[in-house]
Protein backbone atom coordinates (compact mmCIF):
# COMPACT_ATOMS: atom_id res chain seq x y z
CA UNK A 1 0.00 0.00 0.00
CA UNK A 2 2.85 2.45 0.67
CA UNK A 3 4.50 1.53 -2.40
CA UNK A 4 0.56 2.51 -4.36
CA UNK A 5 0.46 5.61 -2.42
CA UNK A 6 4.15 6.84 -3.78
CA UNK A 7 4.19 5.41 -7.57
CA UNK A 8 0.39 4.54 -8.05
CA UNK A 9 0.38 1.65 -10.77
CA UNK A 10 3.89 2.06 -11.59
CA UNK A 11 5.08 0.73 -8.57
CA UNK A 12 3.75 -2.61 -9.83
CA UNK A 13 7.14 -2.85 -12.25
CA UNK A 14 9.24 -2.38 -9.08
CA UNK A 15 7.68 -5.73 -7.24
CA UNK A 16 9.33 -9.07 -7.17
CA UNK A 17 7.29 -12.34 -6.37
CA UNK A 18 3.59 -13.84 -6.88
CA UNK A 19 0.43 -11.98 -6.32
CA UNK A 20 -2.92 -11.70 -6.68
CA UNK A 21 -4.00 -7.99 -5.53
CA UNK A 22 -7.22 -5.80 -5.24
CA UNK A 23 -6.57 -2.55 -3.98
CA UNK A 24 -9.77 0.34 -3.59
CA UNK A 25 -8.55 3.97 -4.07
CA UNK A 26 -10.93 5.78 -2.23
CA UNK A 27 -9.56 8.99 -3.40
CA UNK A 28 -9.76 8.19 -6.74
CA UNK A 29 -13.00 6.06 -6.45
CA UNK A 30 -10.95 3.51 -8.49
CA UNK A 31 -10.88 -0.62 -7.96
CA UNK A 32 -7.09 -1.75 -9.36
CA UNK A 33 -6.83 -5.67 -9.80
CA UNK A 34 -3.19 -6.61 -10.51
CA UNK A 35 -1.21 -9.89 -11.46
CA UNK A 36 2.13 -11.42 -11.12
CA UNK A 37 4.77 -11.51 -13.88
CA UNK A 38 4.31 -14.71 -15.18
CA UNK A 39 0.96 -15.35 -13.60
CA UNK A 40 1.43 -17.89 -10.37
CA UNK A 41 -1.46 -16.51 -8.67
CA UNK A 42 -4.69 -16.91 -10.35
CA UNK A 43 -7.03 -13.54 -9.75
CA UNK A 44 -10.37 -14.54 -11.18
CA UNK A 45 -13.19 -12.22 -12.71
CA UNK A 46 -17.34 -12.85 -13.89
CA UNK A 47 -18.21 -9.53 -15.76
CA UNK A 48 -21.49 -9.28 -16.98
CA UNK A 49 -24.43 -6.45 -16.86
CA UNK A 50 -22.59 -4.00 -14.44
CA UNK A 51 -21.96 -6.04 -11.57
CA UNK A 52 -18.06 -7.30 -11.25
CA UNK A 53 -16.75 -9.85 -9.04
CA UNK A 54 -13.26 -10.99 -8.39
CA UNK A 55 -11.85 -13.56 -6.70
CA UNK A 56 -9.01 -15.63 -5.87
CA UNK A 57 -10.71 -19.59 -5.83
CA UNK A 58 -13.63 -20.41 -8.64
CA UNK A 59 -15.70 -22.03 -5.50
CA UNK A 60 -15.86 -18.45 -4.00
CA UNK A 61 -18.18 -17.42 -6.42
CA UNK A 62 -19.89 -20.93 -7.52
CA UNK A 63 -20.88 -21.01 -3.82
CA UNK A 64 -22.74 -17.83 -3.82
CA UNK A 65 -25.05 -19.22 -6.77
CA UNK A 66 -24.68 -16.17 -8.87
CA UNK A 67 -22.74 -17.92 -11.60
CA UNK A 68 -23.40 -21.19 -12.89
CA UNK A 69 -20.48 -23.85 -13.10
CA UNK A 70 -21.33 -24.49 -16.43
CA UNK A 71 -18.54 -26.21 -18.44
CA UNK A 72 -16.48 -23.73 -20.99
CA UNK A 73 -16.33 -26.47 -23.88
CA UNK A 74 -13.70 -24.35 -26.09
CA UNK A 75 -11.04 -24.74 -22.66
CA UNK A 76 -11.71 -28.41 -22.03
CA UNK A 77 -11.12 -29.11 -25.58
CA UNK A 78 -7.90 -26.51 -25.63
CA UNK A 79 -7.06 -28.78 -22.79
CA UNK A 80 -7.70 -32.22 -23.95
CA UNK A 81 -5.54 -31.09 -26.87
CA UNK A 82 -2.72 -29.69 -25.50
CA UNK A 83 -2.21 -30.97 -21.75
CA UNK A 84 -1.77 -27.41 -20.34
CA UNK A 85 -4.60 -24.52 -19.18
CA UNK A 86 -5.02 -21.39 -20.60
CA UNK A 87 -3.57 -18.60 -18.44
CA UNK A 88 -6.35 -16.35 -19.65
CA UNK A 89 -9.73 -18.05 -19.32
CA UNK A 90 -10.99 -20.97 -16.99
CA UNK A 91 -12.79 -24.19 -17.06
CA UNK A 92 -16.10 -22.42 -16.43
CA UNK A 93 -18.11 -20.03 -18.60
CA UNK A 94 -18.27 -16.48 -17.71
CA UNK A 95 -15.15 -16.97 -15.07
CA UNK A 96 -12.01 -15.30 -16.43
CA UNK A 97 -8.59 -14.86 -15.75
CA UNK A 98 -6.25 -11.55 -15.40
CA UNK A 99 -3.58 -11.92 -18.05
CA UNK A 100 0.34 -12.35 -16.30
CA UNK A 101 1.66 -9.21 -16.17
CA UNK A 102 -0.82 -6.99 -16.33
CA UNK A 103 -3.31 -4.64 -14.26
CA UNK A 104 -6.96 -3.00 -14.16
CA UNK A 105 -8.31 -0.09 -13.55
CA UNK A 106 -11.95 0.02 -13.09
CA UNK A 107 -14.20 3.40 -12.11
CA UNK A 108 -16.59 2.90 -9.50
CA UNK A 109 -18.25 6.31 -10.87
CA UNK A 110 -18.81 4.93 -14.20
CA UNK A 111 -20.93 2.01 -14.92
CA UNK A 112 -19.58 1.79 -18.76
CA UNK A 113 -15.98 0.45 -17.69
CA UNK A 114 -14.66 -2.34 -19.98
CA UNK A 115 -11.88 -4.84 -18.71
CA UNK A 116 -8.50 -3.73 -20.31
CA UNK A 117 -5.50 -5.21 -19.16
CA UNK A 118 -2.70 -2.95 -19.10
CA UNK A 119 0.89 -4.44 -19.41
CA UNK A 120 3.43 -3.74 -16.96
CA UNK A 121 6.33 -6.08 -18.00
CA UNK A 122 7.57 -6.85 -21.09
CA UNK A 123 11.15 -8.20 -21.07
CA UNK A 124 10.84 -8.69 -25.03
CA UNK A 125 12.01 -5.11 -24.72
CA UNK A 126 14.74 -5.54 -22.73
CA UNK A 127 18.14 -4.02 -24.80
CA UNK A 128 20.04 -7.84 -25.17
CA UNK A 129 23.49 -6.92 -24.20
CA UNK A 130 26.91 -8.66 -25.16
CA UNK A 131 29.22 -10.39 -22.21
CA UNK A 132 32.03 -13.10 -22.05
CA UNK A 133 30.91 -16.16 -20.49
CA UNK A 134 32.75 -15.62 -17.42
CA UNK A 135 30.64 -12.24 -17.14
CA UNK A 136 27.42 -14.30 -17.98
CA UNK A 137 28.06 -16.90 -14.66
CA UNK A 138 28.77 -14.10 -12.38
CA UNK A 139 25.58 -12.56 -13.62
CA UNK A 140 23.58 -15.34 -13.48
CA UNK A 141 25.24 -15.91 -9.88
CA UNK A 142 24.68 -13.02 -8.15
CA UNK A 143 20.88 -12.88 -8.91
CA UNK A 144 20.34 -16.34 -8.40
CA UNK A 145 21.56 -15.95 -4.52
CA UNK A 146 19.94 -12.45 -4.45
CA UNK A 147 16.79 -14.72 -5.23
CA UNK A 148 17.25 -17.61 -2.55
CA UNK A 149 18.38 -14.86 -0.18
CA UNK A 150 15.09 -12.59 -0.29
CA UNK A 151 12.77 -15.96 -0.30
CA UNK A 152 14.57 -16.63 3.01
CA UNK A 153 12.61 -13.53 4.18
CA UNK A 154 9.75 -14.99 6.51
CA UNK A 155 8.18 -14.56 10.01
CA UNK A 156 8.18 -18.43 9.92
CA UNK A 157 10.64 -21.35 9.44
CA UNK A 158 11.37 -21.93 5.89
CA UNK A 159 11.65 -25.50 4.49
CA UNK A 160 12.40 -26.44 0.22
CA UNK A 161 11.50 -29.22 -1.56
CA UNK A 162 14.26 -31.51 -2.56
CA UNK A 163 13.98 -33.64 -5.48
CA UNK A 164 17.55 -34.75 -6.05
CA UNK A 165 17.26 -32.56 -9.00
CA UNK A 166 19.64 -29.83 -10.32
CA UNK A 167 17.26 -27.17 -9.50
CA UNK A 168 16.57 -27.51 -6.02
CA UNK A 169 19.74 -28.92 -4.76
CA UNK A 170 21.38 -25.15 -5.89
CA UNK A 171 18.63 -23.79 -4.47
CA UNK A 172 19.16 -25.75 -1.36
CA UNK A 173 23.13 -25.39 -1.35
CA UNK A 174 22.71 -21.73 -1.80
CA UNK A 175 20.51 -21.57 1.23
CA UNK A 176 23.14 -23.15 3.00
CA UNK A 177 25.80 -20.82 1.99
CA UNK A 178 23.67 -17.44 2.75
CA UNK A 179 23.05 -18.98 6.02
CA UNK A 180 26.65 -20.13 6.25
CA UNK A 181 25.45 -23.53 8.29
CA UNK A 182 24.03 -20.84 11.09
CA UNK A 183 21.13 -23.63 11.17
CA UNK A 184 19.33 -26.78 9.79
CA UNK A 185 17.54 -26.32 6.68
CA UNK A 186 14.41 -28.61 6.60
CA UNK A 187 13.60 -30.29 3.51
CA UNK A 188 11.14 -32.48 1.99
CA UNK A 189 11.76 -34.98 -0.66
CA UNK A 190 8.97 -37.72 -1.89
CA UNK A 191 11.18 -41.11 -2.16
CA UNK A 192 9.71 -44.82 -3.63
CA UNK A 193 12.01 -47.24 -2.36
CA UNK A 194 12.34 -50.16 -4.62
CA UNK A 195 12.06 -48.25 -7.44
CA UNK A 196 14.85 -48.21 -9.86
CA UNK A 197 14.36 -44.41 -11.00
CA UNK A 198 13.92 -43.36 -6.96
CA UNK A 199 16.10 -40.55 -6.27
CA UNK A 200 17.72 -41.45 -3.42
CA UNK A 201 20.88 -41.14 -4.29
CA UNK A 202 20.93 -37.69 -5.51
CA UNK A 203 18.59 -36.50 -2.40
CA UNK A 204 21.24 -38.25 -0.09
CA UNK A 205 24.32 -36.88 -2.02
CA UNK A 206 23.09 -33.39 -0.83
CA UNK A 207 22.10 -33.96 2.25
CA UNK A 208 25.70 -34.88 3.28
CA UNK A 209 27.14 -31.71 2.62
CA UNK A 210 24.58 -29.39 4.42
CA UNK A 211 22.68 -29.90 7.65
CA UNK A 212 19.06 -30.42 7.69
CA UNK A 213 16.28 -31.56 9.33
CA UNK A 214 15.32 -34.30 6.22
CA UNK A 215 11.56 -35.23 5.72
CA UNK A 216 10.87 -38.01 3.16
CA UNK A 217 7.25 -39.33 2.03
CA UNK A 218 6.42 -42.39 -0.27
CA UNK A 219 3.32 -41.82 -1.99
CA UNK A 220 2.06 -44.96 -3.17
CA UNK A 221 -0.93 -45.28 -5.99
CA UNK A 222 -3.90 -46.09 -4.19
CA UNK A 223 -3.28 -42.97 -1.73
CA UNK A 224 -3.27 -40.90 -5.13
CA UNK A 225 -6.38 -42.48 -5.95
CA UNK A 226 -7.50 -41.67 -2.35
CA UNK A 227 -6.55 -38.10 -2.25
CA UNK A 228 -7.83 -37.24 -5.69
CA UNK A 229 -11.05 -35.85 -5.48
CA UNK A 230 -9.54 -33.49 -2.53
CA UNK A 231 -6.60 -32.46 -5.30
CA UNK A 232 -8.94 -31.53 -7.83
CA UNK A 233 -11.43 -29.61 -5.20
CA UNK A 234 -8.55 -27.69 -3.88
CA UNK A 235 -7.49 -26.55 -7.34
CA UNK A 236 -11.11 -25.64 -8.49
CA UNK A 237 -9.61 -26.84 -12.40
CA UNK A 238 -6.87 -29.56 -13.81
CA UNK A 239 -3.96 -28.27 -14.06
CA UNK A 240 -0.83 -29.12 -16.50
Amino acid sequence: LAAYKAWGTACFEKMRGMWAIGIYDTQKQELVICRDRLGIKPPYYHAQENRWLFFSEIKQVVTTGIVSPKANLQAVKNYFDSGFENSRSSFFDNIQQLPAGTYIQLSLQNNNNTIQPQSYWNPEHIEPVEQTRKQSVEQFRELFFDSVNIHLRSDVPVGCQLSGGMDSGSIIMAMHHIQQGSGNISTFSSIFPGYERSEDVFINSVLRHIKADAHFSTPAPDEFMHDLNAFVATHDEPVG
